[in-house]
């Protein structure tokens, strides 16, 4: 009875430590969860400035496109062709704006960078909203003001080129450790709430204005309306910090080009490489053409003004929609849900442009465009931007990110619908609208399973997985090749880098390379 009394108080025992066991795990993962809203929430009230300057600078980028109609009057006698290519000179610009700035970034910083770029947007925005115009003056006023209409249209483009690149680094190098998934996600969530802003203000004005005085003076309301908040939004982005990754590499870029290994040969490929742009080029065009074919070109292609509404229906559901991939790509490995992404938006869209009988119905529609293109567009804006940092050293990546991303925004962003519009107009291809996503989202598949996804930086991924960023024994090595590009390369980190040797030898950094005799063609580089 004492044996069988001792056996069960054993039992009962074993079951209590495992239930504290659980008890305590559940209360880790639960803490865990906490403290990573946390750092997330704290990390963006502590730079709400750029978020808020990102949104508000593709407000003004935006409404532009919502007030056509008025600017056509006002400047091109009702031309909408003329107005539309002014409409696309800024996205021409973009990659000039991108690597101009992009370059000024790498070389004195993020934070100016991304405030001359600002300062840019904002000004070059109010003034368009102060042009003379035909309505004021007759043909004269009308030709002075297209010509600056033109000329802020430029300097808008180059600004906000500029801004791409400067805001998705400052942000991703300043987000902290296991958050910079989520932190891309508020990132998409100011693009979505700049746009949503701007078409519901251009509604509201359109539908609470006469037709004489909205071509008279309303237009210029919200490009006026910018001087206001941008005057503040300026004034708050001067305390920006500056990114901690630049703060740690000064000097490096013009000096790790001209290390060289004992043998004569250079030890380090080019970190600026051409198939780092061509990865960015090519995985940003599946998102470029969702965005502005699939998102925005649909609604014109459908050709029913009482689906207006449905585009801020869209920008509403991209808002949560950013967050929670945000948090995916915190959690979860990036390859394979980037990916997802992909095969989502492209199967998606190619099922409502395969057809009109898809978009007859308003539900259809709701549906479709609404709410699976909203979803598509914030899941794509969080994967893209994260992508796009993760590809480049952080000596050269403002001005890769600038110019990679807006040269591709420009190809199959900017200049998608004109491309399917001359698509449709031959009366060649049956569904012009399926094959230009289909060939935009296959380029980028393709490239990054072949190459994107082996030149990521690890330390730049929210989530890795052993198998997919292999690390060295010592994680301030790095492998690399000579003279030919391997599958997988793993990027040095200039991070640990003794600042007293950086001190010392500004132009050069002393590296001890050596090289194993059964693997010529690779080289462990230890700092």
């Amino acid at each position: 009875m004492a044996e069988s009394m001792r056996a069960q108080s054993q039992v009962n025992h074993e079951e209590t430590k495992h239930e504290d066991k659980n008890n305590s795990m559940s209360t880790g993962l639960k803490t865990e969860k906490m403290s990573y809203w946390k750092t997330a929430f704290s990390f963006i009230l502590k730079h709400w400035v750029a978020l808020v300057a990102n949104g508000f600078e593709w407000f003004e980028f935006a409404t532009f496109g919502y007030f056509v109609d008025e600017i056509s009057e006002n400047f091109a006698n009702g031309n909408h062709t003329t107005t539309w290519f002014i409409f696309s000179i800024a996205f021409l610009v973009r990659p000039i704006g991108g690597f101009m700035l992009g370059k000024l970034g790498d070389r004195i910083g993020r934070q100016p960078a991304f405030l001359i770029s600002s300062v840019a947007v904002v000004v070059s925005t109010v003034l368009q909203g102060a042009l003379p115009s035909s309505r004021t003056g007759g043909d004269p006023n009308q030709q002075i003001g297209l010509a600056f209409l033109v000329i802020l249209r430029v300097t808008q483009g180059l600004g906000i080129g500029g801004e791409v690149g400067s805001v998705i680094t400052y942000l991703a190098e300043c987000s902290p450790k296991g958050c910079k998934g989520i932190v891309m996600g508020f990132l998409a969530v100011s693009s979505g709430a700049g746009f949503l802003l701007s078409s519901f203000l251009a509604a509201v004005i359109k539908m609470s204005m006469p037709t004489d005085e909205l071509l008279d003076w309303g237009w210029r309301i919200p490009f006026l309306f910018t001087i206001i908040p941008g005057y503040f939004v300026l004034k708050a982005m001067r305390h920006l910090h500056e990114s901690p990754q630049f703060n740690r590499q000064p000097g490096l870029s013009a000096s790790i080009e001209n290390v060289v290994a004992s043998n004569g040969q250079a030890a380090i490929i080019p970190r600026t490489s051409y198939i780092r742009l061509f990865v960015l080029f090519s995985t940003v065009a599946a998102a470029a053409a969702f965005w502005y074919v699939g998102c925005m070109f649909i609604f014109d292609w459908i050709d029913d003004k009482s689906v207006a509404w449905v585009a801020v229906l869209q920008n509403l559901v991209s808002i949560p929609t950013s967050i929670f991939v945000g948090y995916l790509t915190d959690r979860h490995e990036f390859n394979s849900l980037y990916l997802s992404t992909l095969v989502f938006t492209t199967l998606v869209g190619m099922l409502f442009f395969l057809s009109k009988e898809f978009t007859d119905s308003m539900p259809a529609v709701i549906i479709g465009p609404g709410i699976l293109f909203g979803m598509g567009g914030g899941a794509l804006g969080v994967t893209t931007t994260l992508l796009s940092a993760a590809l480049f050293p952080p000596e050269q990546r403002t001005q890769s990110v600038g110019l990679g991303f807006n040269l591709s925004v420009c190809m199959f962003g900017g200049l998608g619908p004109t491309w399917v519009t001359l698509l449709i107009d031959t009366k060649v291809i049956p569904a012009p609208g399926v094959l230009f996503l289909l060939v935009s989202s296959l380029l980028s598949i393709i490239v990054f399973v072949l190459l994107g996804r082996h030149l990521l930086i690890p330390s730049m991924m929210p989530f890795s997985e052993k198998g997919e960023n292999e690390k060295t024994e010592d994680d301030r090595g790095s492998t690399v090749v000579v003279g030919s590009f391997a599958p997988k390369v793993k990027e040095l980190n200039f991070e640990d880098i003794e600042m007293d040797r950086m001190k010392t030898q500004p132009s050069r950094v002393n590296i001890n390379i050596e090289i194993p005799p059964p693997q010529p063609s690779r080289m462990s580089v230890v700092v």
